[in-house]
């Protein structure tokens, strides 16, 4: 059967022009997602969607500790991700364990609006091996840079594993991979790794720990972004431990304790690792 729909959200805050990619120069800072989304009868049905698309990249979600088992973002969605692109997306689900997604969309960290006429291609196969496990595989390629030959190109793995569903024991692991050709340079890579262990103790509190590791030998992942200074390339390294406390079925509140550290000298504001303290509160609508 035919039938149609459509989603929009919002996000306000001093974060939503990092959360939403390019946004911020583009009028639309508080612009989360907005696309169509439609369902063609063809064989188990078609899934379209156009419009303004969260990345189909990361373990974690953009949306923070609402959504997640930790309160603070890992790096891997900062640097070894893209926030949303306006596109058009195709699904299709084979079977009970395969389905794929196919997207074409303006540049990796362009936003709604493209600055030039070259598009990313990006495409996902999610396989669930059984009830409790689940894999993704994800690759993309686009011509990112002002001539027509610079690419960037890369690919990820994502697994998750509930290990006992008594307590919802869940051990989730994800690799990226990223590459871009630079017209003045030679072509740069980066990549992460980064792994979730989480679990309910009980039906109000749980625990959630992530270990993450940045690789940017030449400094293309991660050099003037986000804080840290102009560099020439570096190690990033994060550890997180989070409590997940839930007083009310709505509402959970995330007090969390977080390491980093980097081999850049003087990464974080002169140091080159720190320790944050920070907790969240969300009310689940």
């Amino acid at each position: 059967m035919f039938d149609a729909g459509y989603r929009a959200s919002l996000i306000y805050g001093s974060d939503a022009p990092i959360v939403n990619t390019g946004g911020e120069l583009q009028g639309l800072e508080d612009l989360r997602e907005a696309y169509v989304e439609m369902n063609v009868p063809i064989g188990t049905g078609l899934n379209v969607k156009f419009g303004q698309l969260i990345s189909l990249l990361n373990y974690e979600s953009g949306d923070g500790g609402a959504a997640n088992a930790n309160f603070s973002q890992g790096y891997q969605w900062f640097y070894t991700g893209n926030g949303p692109s306006a596109g058009v997306q195709l699904g299709y689900t084979f079977t009970d364990w395969l389905d794929a997604k196919i997207r074409l969309q303006n540049g990796m960290f362009t936003g709604a609006v493209d600055g030039n006429g070259y598009k990313t291609v990006m495409g996902s196969l999610g396989i669930k091996a059984d009830a409790k496990t689940s894999l993704s595989v994800i690759g993309f390629a686009g011509r990112e840079g002002g001539a027509s030959s610079l690419w960037l190109k890369g690919g990820s793995l994502i697994a998750s594993r509930v290990l006992s569903e008594k307590g919802n024991v869940t051990l989730a692991g994800e690799f990226d991979y990223f590459t871009t050709e630079r017209a003045a340079a030679s072509s740069a890579d980066w990549w992460s790794a980064g792994g979730w262990l989480s679990t309910d103790i009980t039906s109000k509190f749980g625990i959630a720990l992530r270990g993450e590791y940045i690789g940017d030998g030449k400094g293309a992942g991660t050099s003037g972004l986000l804080g840290f200074p102009a560099n020439a390339g570096m190690d990033l390294y994060s550890a997180t431990l989070t409590f997940n406390w839930k007083p009310l079925p709505n509402v959970k509140i995330q007090p969390e304790v977080r390491y980093d550290h980097t081999s850049l000298s003087g990464g974080f504001d002169g140091e080159t690792s720190r320790v944050i303290l920070g907790m969240g509160a969300s009310y689940l609508f």
